[in-house]
């Protein structure tokens, strides 16, 4: 009866073993595929970055307060910027416009330099000229005039 009994026991012992066995290869299965799951979602959420297009650069006006006297002409004023602050472009029209002339009063077409700015007179009618004014992705465009 104890042999039958002991051979019970062992294989109980065997079962449970076998049973424990499976259970952690199953959690263990469960986490690496949580950690799968986990790291695609990652890798993809970079990737979603990396690749990105960059976002659209916003054109924005400036108030008549961005004017300068006898720089460009009597009266500059910068109209509107692109990923550049008014106050910036006001600087450089303050700094260079001085050594613009005469390329800077030429017809619709004409090309000018503002400093490292490269400038295109885009309108001129009589003493009335506008320019745009560009450097790498930063743009701005200046009405002057007497």
């Amino acid at each position: 009866m104890q042999e039958a009994f002991g051979e019970l026991a062992g294989a109980a012992r065997e079962g449970l073993l076998a049973m424990s066995v499976g259970v952690g290869l199953g959690v263990l299965h469960e986490l690496l595929e949580t950690r799968l799951r986990l790291a695609v979602a990652l890798a993809a959420a970079l990737g979603a970055l990396v690749f990105a297009a960059p976002a659209p650069a916003f054109v924005h006006s400036c108030s008549r307060r961005f004017m300068v006297q006898n720089r460009l002409a009597e009266f500059s004023t910068i109209t509107s910027v692109r990923n550049v602050t008014c106050r910036r472009a006001l600087g450089v029209v303050r700094r260079n416009g001085r050594r613009a002339a005469p390329h800077a009063f030429g017809r619709p077409g004409s090309r000018f330099r503002l400093g490292k700015w490269r400038c295109t007179v885009f309108y001129s009618v009589e003493e009335a000229h506008r320019a745009r004014c560009v450097r790498g992705r930063a743009a701005f465009r200046v009405d002057y005039g007497d």
